[in-house]
Parts: C-alpha cells; structure tokens; sequence
C-alpha cells in the first residue's frame, strides 16, 4: 500500500512560560519522504536559540500551505473529555469548542503564562475547569494521564492548555486527501513516542501513517467516530478507511 503521506512532522511541545519565549523542551522534527530519517528543524536565525510556541505555530501554518501530503504529530490534546462537554453545556463542535476554550484560557496572548490563567490573574479559567478523574476514551485506552492534571509528572496539562488555543490559526485545519494534524501520545503501541525519543516516533509516524492506523485505538464503527468521536475525541477517518 502507496504512503498516505509523503512528509512527516513531529513536535515535542512544551507549555513552559510564554507564546513567545524560546524553549528548550520545544523541538521540532521532519522526514521530507517517507523513506527519510527524521531531522531535528531548528528556529530560523535570530535572538532565540530555541522555538517558541508562536514560532513554531506560524511556522508550521507556512509549511501546510504547501501541495504536500503531510501528517503532524504534537503531543498534546486536542480536545477534552466528553464530561467536560456537559458539564460546562456546551456542544459538541470541536471548532466551537476551540474557540471558547480561546476566549477562557488566552494562552496565545502575549505574556501569559497557563498558571496566570490557572491563578485568575488573566482570562477566565475558573469558569472552564476540569476534573483530574475525566479522560477521553483514547487516555482510558492508554491509561493515561487527564489532560486536567496539573502538577504532576508525565502530564501533558500545561502543554495542551497552552497549545489548543494555536490550533485555531490558519493552516492547522485538516485538509482531506492531503494534511492531517493528530495527537501524537507518548503511551502504548498504538501512538507515537514523540516526547522521550523523537527520532522513533517520527518512524513510527511513517508505519501507521500507511494504513491509517493512528485512529485505530477506537474499536467502534467508522460512524460512531465521524458522528460522536471525533468533535470531542479529535479522530478523524478518511473515506474508504477501517478501525481494527
């Protein structure tokens, strides 16, 4: 079977400090083919050593403006638990979503940290809370971590409060037939280990890019997910695909 795909990203984000700070944590890696091992790609020349998440986020809108089929892997949430959903009533549109979470937790805003917004100094986070126990049903498959637990090690909380806000920015839009960007989670098989070793992740990318197989954690029909799953779990199916 031909590649989906003909180029590779993978990012290592990290929710540390500001939008526009240089981080050392944040790390971005392509393969330009699919046969091409991974190279680290570093920020364009200028006072930062380091990539910041605005840099990255323009960056990566530049390079899917490009006729090249590419999938992006970033290991962060794209969504929240469907308890979220009903708890704070709203529906379940992940553009809406998007925008809403935005207007609640402005951590693309010059100078905000996310424990400005977790603090109240900024924004209005106390009115779009979650709840540590609420996983998606990709994080209960995988038993990881709620993207509402702060504070602790191995979570991925303050990289995704931080870095949901950048996917309303043009070019992160999936395109059909031609761009995907996903979660790439760092547990189990059946995601892509971008956070610890992101040179085999980035492999990893390229093997189930082939079949699709980046959804496959859902055992359900491909109708659940277009229907139920995918505006609050961030799967998306292309036509003529199939779960396991």
């Amino acid at each position: 079977m031909p590649a989906a795909f003909r180029r590779y990203v993978g990012i290592d984000y990290s929710g540390a400090r500001t939008p526009t700070d240089g981080l050392k944590g944040l790390r971005v890696y392509i393969a330009q083919t699919p046969g091409e091992l991974p190279e680290e790609v570093l920020p364009p020349p200028g006072p930062r050593k380091y990539w910041s998440r605005r840099g990255v986020a323009f960056w990566l809108a530049d390079l899917l403006q490009e006729d090249i089929p590419t999938i992006v892997g970033i290991d962060h949430s794209f969504s929240f638990p469907l308890r979220y959903f009903e708890v704070h009533q709203l529906l379940p549109d992940w553009y809406a979503f998007l925008e809403d979470f935005q207007a609640h937790w402005p951590t693309d805003e010059e100078h905000v940290y996310v424990d400005f917004v977790r603090d109240g100094l900024i924004g209005n986070g106390a009115a779009r809370e979650g709840n540590p126990r609420w996983r998606r049903m990709a994080e209960e498959r995988c038993r990881a971590k709620s993207v509402f637990h702060f504070d602790v090690q191995g979570t991925v909380a303050k990289s995704t409060h931080s870095g949901i806000p950048w996917l309303l920015y043009p070019g992160t839009v999936i395109r059909a037939g031609a761009t995907a960007v996903v979660q790439a989670y760092p547990q189990v098989r059946i995601f892509c280990i971008i956070a610890a070793v992101p040179r085999i992740a980035m492999t990893r990318l390229r093997l189930y890019a082939r079949t699709w197989r980046l959804i496959s954690v859902l055992t359900c029909s491909r109708v659940f997910i277009r229907k139920c799953a995918a505006p609050i779990h961030n799967f998306s199916v292309p036509n003529g695909c199939s779960t396991v």
